[in-house]
Formats: C-alpha cells, structure tokens, sequence
C-alpha cells in the first residue's frame, strides 16, 4: 500500500496543501494513534477519487477547448492567408494608383504651368483691353463732340436751307399758286400785325409773328374770287410739327379775320405729317406738286360763298 505521502504527491497543488495539513494534524494529535484508521483512509480515497474524477472532467473539458482553439486557429490562418493575398493585391493597386497618381501629379504641374502662362496672357490682354477701352473712351468723347458739331451743322445746314426754300417760294409764288390763285402778292407781316394785335392774345400774337411766309390771293376756283391768305411753314423735311404749326397758326389768322387756308411746303415729308395734312385739311406742296386743296380751301371757307367754277 503507498504512504499517504506518495498519494499527496500524485495530486494536484491545491489538493495537496489541505490534505497534507490534514495529515499534519492527525500526526499531532496526541489522542489519536500515529497512523489514520481504516474508515478515515477509505473516506480519504473516497475525497481523492472525486477530485480524480473532476481533474479528469476538467482535463477532457480542457482537450475539447484545445481541439475547437487549434480548429480556431486554423481558420484564423486561413483568415490571415486571405487577409495576405488581399494585402498583396491592395498593394499592387496602391502602387497602380500610386503610379497613376504620379502621372497625375505631372499633368496637373503642366496645367498648372499652361495655367500660368494663361493667366499671364489674360493680365496682358487685360491691360490691352483697358488701354483699349481708354482709347474708346477718348474717342466716344471725340465722335460726340462731332456729333454736337454735326447737329449744329445740320441744325444751320437745315435753317440755311430752310431760308433758301422761303426765298425760292417767296420769288416763285405766282409759279408755285398761280393756278390756284390770281392776284398772288406777298405779304409782309408789318402788313398784318395791327390787325393780329387787335384780335389775338400776346402768346397767339407771338406764335402768328414767327409765321414763315404769308401769300394772299383771290381763288381761281369760285366765281366771286374771294381773297384768301396762305398761311405757310416752309422746310426741307416737312415732317408733322410743321403740319400742326401751321394749322394753328392759320387758325389765329382767321381768328383775326383772314381767310387764312394752312400751307406746308417742302422737298420732302414724312409719313406721320402726310396723314396729319389730310387730317387736318393743309395744303401740302411738294417740289411743285400739291395735294388737299379742297380740303384746305374748306378751312378758310365751311359754307362756300359760291359754287367752283
């Protein structure tokens, strides 16, 4: 039979400490024979066997963890095997993208460079553009100083040409009436202003002085021959201004008493003051042609005094 103490020795550690306590202190027991007694042996071996029994349990318990940790670490180096097959083609697409990269890095220093350039080319037409814009300017002001010498040109080319018409229609008034009047005679204003003063206000007095021409005459086309003044506005471009100038002034003529018929005469007319004198019923003579004459002679008379001839 072994000793108690080569048994403590095939147990655990911390089996063994109480146990050979145990012993210690049935040794020291002085009551007590120096060796244990047969029932406290059995109950002894019973206690060892349990705890064989639970080391074995555990032990099995502790391959099933080994087996299932070693089966874990396969698929762990699997894993890994993978995770380096996808480091190695992580890395071949990092040096791809590294590459391409690179020459992205090189294109964009050359669009950076070509950038440069154009920026300067841009701040040289810039300053192109204001020496430009400086030089439109200084010209806009020349052109519109010529402009203003031009209009004034015209303005006295047009009042020079304006005075030369009254004088041809002045001079050539029996050419220009003869065959709607008889009698014709020019008129000087100091002929009527007595007799406008007396009749109209200062303003329409004002207005019916700045009248261009005055022609007085009998009308060929009735049989008493009536006397009749042409109240005319004379310009190279008869446009409607000189229509409605020269109906109002007729119109302060025969407030006075004149039987005043509107006249507009000219080389050319436009299309607004040829409907304002068939409008308003104004004699229009054109480069010797006329127009609106009945209408006109109905101004000066609304119930004729006789029958045309």
């Amino acid at each position: 039979m072994q000793s108690y103490q080569a048994i403590l020795k095939e147990l655990p550690e911390q089996w063994r400490r109480p146990l050979l306590d145990l012993a210690e202190a049935i040794q020291n027991n002085a009551g007590q024979a120096l060796t244990p007694t047969h029932r406290e042996f059995i109950e002894l071996k019973a206690t060892m066997a349990a705890y064989q029994l639970q080391t074995d349990t555990r032990l099995a318990r502790l391959e099933e963890v080994v087996i299932e940790l070693a089966e874990a670490q396969k698929q762990t180096e699997q894993r890994v095997s993978e995770l380096v097959q996808a480091q190695k083609q992580t890395d071949l697409r990092v040096d791809t993208l590294t590459e391409r990269l690179d020459t992205l890095t090189q294109r964009v220093d050359t669009l950076t460079q070509r950038v440069d350039t154009l920026t300067q080319r841009v701040e040289e037409l810039t300053e192109v553009q204001t020496q430009t814009l400086l030089s439109m300017q200084q010209l806009e002001k020349i052109v519109g100083e010529l402009t203003i010498r031009v209009d004034k040109l015209n303005i006295r080319q047009d009042a020079v040409i304006g005075d030369m018409l009254e004088l041809r229609y002045q001079r050539h008034a029996p050419g220009y009436f003869g065959n709607l009047l008889r009698r014709i005679r020019v008129l000087s204003i100091t002929d009527v202003e007595d007799r406008l003063e007396e009749h109209l206000s200062k303003g329409e007095f004002d207005d019916a002085l700045l009248t261009d021409l005055l022609i007085s005459g009998r009308v060929r086309d009735f049989a008493d021959n009536p006397e009749v003044v042409l109240v005319l506005e004379v310009s190279f471009v008869i446009d409607q201004q000189d229509v409605e100038r020269a109906n109002r002034r007729a119109a302060l003529f025969r407030k006075a008493g004149f039987a005043a018929i509107p006249v507009v005469a000219g080389e050319q007319i436009t299309t607004g003051a040829e409907e304002a004198a068939a409008a308003y019923g104004v004699l229009q003579v054109q480069n010797g042609h006329r127009a609106y004459w009945p209408q006109a002679l109905q101004q000066a008379f609304p119930s004729s005094p006789a029958s045309p001839t």
